[in-house]
């Protein structure tokens, strides 16, 4: 059975088995964007935020970043 857990409503969440962390260096190699952009987007609401993993570590769940870069891709293919 995949773990669970409670997210910031207090509904339970199912965590995928393969759900995988991606630090800043691959997720800037994975969409194409700097730092600063990534940093910039994520404030806006735009992107996925970061997970913070300890107190000076952070990353983001692979599975969100992909999903934002299908996002973007989308719109190309319906055309």
């Amino acid at each position: 059975m995949p773990p669970t857990r409670r997210n910031k409503g207090g509904m339970m969440i199912e965590i995928p088995a393969n759900t995988k962390f991606v630090r800043l260096h691959t997720v800037m190699k994975m969409v194409g964007l700097s730092r600063s952009q990534i940093y910039k987007l994520v404030s806006e609401g735009r992107f996925p935020p970061q997970i913070k993993l300890s107190t000076r570590s952070v990353a983001w769940v692979e599975a969100d970043v992909l999903s934002w870069m299908y996002g973007r891709i989308a719109p190309r293919l319906a055309a």
